[in-house]
């Protein structure tokens, strides 16, 4: 078996299109949404001083009917870690629409190729791959030889800025065909590395994911270039 990682759209024309695509949802969750009467909105909001000793450790602007009512370190630059999730989530509503699902499709041609192409599905993991193999296998007509990775639907120049040498699994490289987020989930002792969760195989991107680290459990960040092979993987 072979893996390629194309940086552009590997489908020729005579392909057959397996008519299928994985839909997945792209999901904010909320821990509480409070919805309160106009009226009990200016009961509701904290005074300044009481909103500023809840921050230890960041900033804010409080605003009502476009006025600040309340601030704390305004100008300050923090990391926005997560908050950006909020945002981009925010702007895809925005610029798709809530019908809109990411997707990642499949493709084969009669030469024994398969390609899967990815669109961003944000929740591509090892159970859903499980769940969708049945369908995969019955709508194949040949043995697959060589899988093709086609994630040219994210243009991005290089990785987030001070993520390159970290190993927490919140700065995996972004690709455009991920699973698991693009982290691997391994356990190294006496007897080597192995997958740490039942419902990931053992794989040989693990190893090298693990370099000379410890004995111990890990859930390690894969770069955008290691995506393609975890996933033909």
């Amino acid at each position: 078996m072979t893996y390629r990682q194309s940086g552009t759209t590997p489908v020729d024309r005579g392909s057959k299109f397996i008519f299928f695509a994985v839909r997945l949802l792209f999901c904010i969750s909320i821990s509480a949404v409070f919805i309160l009467p106009q009226g009990a909105v200016k009961a509701a909001v904290p005074p300044g001083a009481t909103a500023v000793r809840l921050v230890v450790k960041g900033g804010f602007i409080l605003t009502r009917d476009k006025t600040i009512i309340a601030e704390l370190n305004p100008t300050t630059l923090f990391i926005p870690a997560s908050t950006w999730k909020l945002a981009t989530a925010a702007m895809a509503l925005h610029l798709l629409g809530d019908n809109y699902r990411f997707e990642t499709r499949f493709y084969a041609d009669n030469k024994g190729r398969l390609f899967i192409q990815g669109r961003g599905a944000p929740m591509l993991i090892s159970e859903e791959i499980t769940a969708m193999l049945p369908k995969l296998r019955r709508a194949l007509s040949m043995p697959v030889k060589t899988i093709i990775i086609d994630s040219s639907a994210f243009h991005l120049n290089g990785p987030t800025d001070g993520s390159d040498q970290s190993l927490n699994p919140y700065d995996a490289g972004l690709n455009a065909t991920a699973v698991n987020f693009n982290t691997v989930h391994l356990r190294i002792d006496r007897n080597g590395v192995s997958s740490a969760e039942p419902q990931t195989p053992t794989l040989g991107i693990m190893t090298r994911a693990a370099g000379h680290l410890p004995p111990g459990e890990y859930r390690l960040p894969l770069t955008a270039a290691q995506a393609g092979r975890y996933v033909g993987q």
